[in-house]
């Protein structure tokens, strides 16, 4: 049985609504420091980051900027824009960490800004300032826009053109479903027509589930579609023009096979139908301690009948069901679904503190804070880590620095939980989203602790110093050393290539990119070489081509550099 709905105890304070220029800064301090802290202190990391970084400084250099290159190969998973993007800040600054992390990290702080102006317009800025703290506070969502990955960008993207769209429904104003068109073909460049999926299934969804001032058929205004159309048609007709086959892979391959779970190679995530449930819980982590305010009901009043939280719902579970029913799933993508949860989550808390219910946000507070002392438990007591593995291996050597950020996390917790006893809510909000800093500089320093083993800096500057000018080679897996091309500033070959990555581009590689073990033992006769093997490859590597008499050279992170 649901509680009561929240009566005010007394008249909420008009003052109470507005935010100061101390308030307003300090939001912007905060969100620069989440999204900008240490975002080049560690390298590329293999895998996505070096993979994207890689395409970026291939198209900087002067490759098709139509059909991306990864490792000299097509490379068609993705839609340009964050290649594009990327590329001009490595013609600008130089390929660099920071430049390749810069465009995902000021799409979370853009998004974070919409959604204040946003909330702020359309709510009172009390419900805008708990929106922005909670989207730029909430560790995982920091940590995949600070990624380069091209998530940061579609959800920011898309999240602005669903904010446009709700101001179109509400003011009928033209200029609003334009730009809401434009953002979401933008959107479309950037993770392909999976934006375009959830833009539409929302406005239905959105447009079935209540009352509403306009007819379908005026989604389809001529100057909206024409904006959209506008920035999508040209890369994929481009795209066919090129090389039809580019356009039918990147369509029906990258799409609707993979949507099917069809696709092969199958290098993504399965799960059941579930799978999302615990990941949203993380995702808003610390604010997820605020997720059992959706179960009780606001004082009706406090609710404008506007539509606002009916289209941030239909947003949510169109995300949520649509990610369900796909076969391809990941950890990360029902983020795109942050910003109307901490709307949503903002408003509660925002009726709570007028309503001065200190009880009920101390409780949640609190709760909190005792979280955070069993993870100080957890750490302490060694409970966390029965089989080290990854970067749990550095964790565990950071034990120190870990338990005291986890400390300082629950500290910061607990004095939070005081300001609500004290009826300093906004303190406490600040406190809150404060709390997750010391996790975040824990991150940035096991990162680099751990860059020789998530990314090949250590390793390139180990080459340029021991084999400079020589052929360097990669057995079999190009993905877990993706990043080496990337500070190689050039391509490099792969023997008896295994990579999923560069499957469908093989045909079209330039000679000498794809060797066979022949091929190998053949040049590793005529001039010297480096082949490097990942440490889970050492096996087979010695079983197959130990014959060929290549020395292992050394050792960096995961890999063996073997000279002849």
């Amino acid at each position: 049985m649901l509680p009561a709905p929240l009566a005010p105890r007394k008249p909420p304070d008009p003052q109470r609504c507005g935010i100061s220029r101390i308030e307003l800064v300090a939001l912007a301090g905060l969100t620069g420091f989440y999204f900008l802290f240490a975002l080049g202190a560690y390298g590329l990391l293999n895998d996505n980051e070096g993979l994207y970084a890689e395409i970026a400084r291939e198209m900087a250099a002067g490759a098709s900027l139509v059909a991306p290159h990864l490792n000299g190969v097509p490379y068609l998973e993705k839609p340009p824009l964050l290649a594009w993007l990327v590329a001009a800040l490595y013609t600008l600054f130089g390929p660099s960490e920071w430049a390749s992390r810069a465009i995902p990290a000021l799409s979370g702080i853009a998004l974070v800004a919409g959604t204040f102006a946003f909330t702020a317009r359309v709510r009172d800025e009390l419900t805008a300032l708990a929106a922005a703290l909670m989207l730029a506070s909430s560790l995982s969502f920091v940590m995949v826009t600070r990624t380069l990955m091209p998530d940061g960008l579609l959800i920011c993207l898309f999240g602005l053109s669903m904010y446009l769209f709700y101001l179109w429904h509400a003011g009928r104003r033209r200029i609003h479903l334009v730009l809401c068109y434009a953002l979401l073909g933008f959107a479309v460049l950037a993770k392909g027509f999976l934006a375009l999926a959830l833009g539409a299934l929302t406005f239905l969804a959105f447009g079935a589930t209540g009352p509403r001032t306009w007819r379908y058929a005026e989604l389809l205004e001529p100057r909206a579609l024409l904006a959209f159309l506008a920035v999508t048609v040209p890369w994929h007709i481009l795209l066919a023009w090129h090389n039809f086959e580019f356009a039918w892979f990147y369509v029906y391959h990258e799409h609707v096979l993979r949507f099917l779970g069809l696709r092969r190679p199958q290098d993504y995530y399965t799960g059941p139908w579930y799978y999302y449930l615990p990941r949203i819980v993380v995702g808003l982590f610390p604010w997820s301690a605020f997720l059992p305010l959706f179960l009780t009901r606001r004082e009706p009043a406090s609710v404008p009948p506007d539509g606002l939280d009916r289209l941030l719902w239909a947003w949510f579970w169109v995300a949520l069901m649509f990610f369900s029913v796909s076969r391809a799933k990941g950890n990360y993508y029902m983020l795109i679904a942050a910003a109307p949860l901490a709307i949503l989550l903002a408003e509660h808390v925002a009726a709570l503190i007028r309503a001065d219910r200190r009880r009920s946000l101390a409780a949640l507070t609190g709760a909190l804070a005792a979280a955070g002392a069993v993870g100080v438990w957890a750490v302490a007591s060694g409970a966390w880590m029965h089989r080290p593995h990854g970067l749990w291996i550095t964790a565990f050597k950071l034990r120190d620095a870990l338990l005291w950020s986890t400390a300082a996390f629950t500290a910061i917790a607990a004095l939070a939980g005081v300001l609500t006893a004290m009826r300093r809510y906004r303190g406490a909000l600040f406190a809150l989203a404060l709390a997750s800093a010391p996790l975040l500089v824990f991150i940035a320093v096991m990162m680099q602790r751990a860059d020789p083993f998530v990314s090949e800096r250590a390793l390139v500057r180990y080459l340029h110093a021991r084999h400079a000018g020589e052929p360097v080679l990669v057995y079999r897996d190009f993905e877990r050393l993706s990043s080496l091309p990337f500070y190689l500033k050039r391509p490099v070959a792969v023997v008896d290539s295994d990579s999923e990555d560069l499957l469908f581009g093989r045909p079209y590689a330039p000679p000498g990119t794809f060797l066979s073990d022949a091929q190998l033992a053949a040049l590793s006769g005529r001039e010297r070489v480096v082949l490097l093997v990942h440490r889970l490859r050492l096996r087979d590597f010695e079983a197959r081509l130990g014959s060929l008499g290549l020395r292992p050279a050394g050792k960096i992170g995961n890999v063996t550099a073997y000279e002849n």
